[in-house]
């Protein structure tokens, strides 16, 4: 598809994505569900599945680049080095995700999990897959863009968005050889990682 700055085709994945909004939306009129967000203000499933519907869209017409090179994923890990926030975050997260892949043991195929837990009472409130080849070769400091794609696409199989994600790596500036290495995830959904 033609990129963002194509006003045509933005306006025609506009259209598209408003129709599929408008039909999760109507998938969910009768009894929607509705929860609390962490500012107090209520959102319902019908609210959550019309978001996901557009984010989904918008996604499959205009693909996020990930890197195919190391020197391509060293230049990304640069440039988001100085986003990388080591406090903050919410003040109550009471939808927690966690998320992981497992490997086939050729590593040439793999299995992407996000649950997504109520906290504190540690309920499993809903869980998404994806599942195909990893896009990127197995790198020490660059797990990310290998596991990325796979995670980005199990979150955005959520009806529900976490205020929280649990990350099995680590991100920390100074930890990792090159930071932001492994938990950068947060981009993935703009919710705040921890690894």
């Amino acid at each position: 598809m033609s990129p963002p700055d194509d006003p045509e085709a933005a306006l025609a994945v506009a259209v598209v994505a408003a129709r599929r909004a408008a039909a999760a939306i109507l998938e969910r009129r009768r009894r929607p569900a509705v929860w609390t967000k962490p500012d107090g203000s209520p959102v319902t499933s019908a609210d959550m599945a019309a978001d996901a519907a557009i984010r989904a869209t918008v996604r499959e017409a205009f693909p996020r680049p990930w890197a195919r090179t190391v020197a391509e994923a060293r230049a990304i890990q640069e440039r988001l080095r100085c986003r990388v926030r080591l406090g903050g975050g919410p003040r109550r997260a009471s939808l927690v995700a966690g998320a992981d892949l497992a490997y086939r043991a050729d590593g040439r195929w793999a299995w992407a999990a996000a649950v997504l837990m109520e906290y504190p009472e540690g309920r499993g409130v809903e869980w998404a897959t994806a599942e195909g080849p990893p896009s990127f070769p197995y790198v020490p400091g660059y797990l990310t863009f290998r596991e990325g794609p796979l995670l980005l696409a199990a979150f955005t199989r959520l009806r529900r968005r976490p205020h929280l994600c649990l990350f099995d790596g680590q991100g920390r500036p100074g930890l990792s050889p090159r930071s932001p290495a492994e938990a950068p995830d947060g981009r993935l959904r703009q919710v705040p990682p921890r690894g």
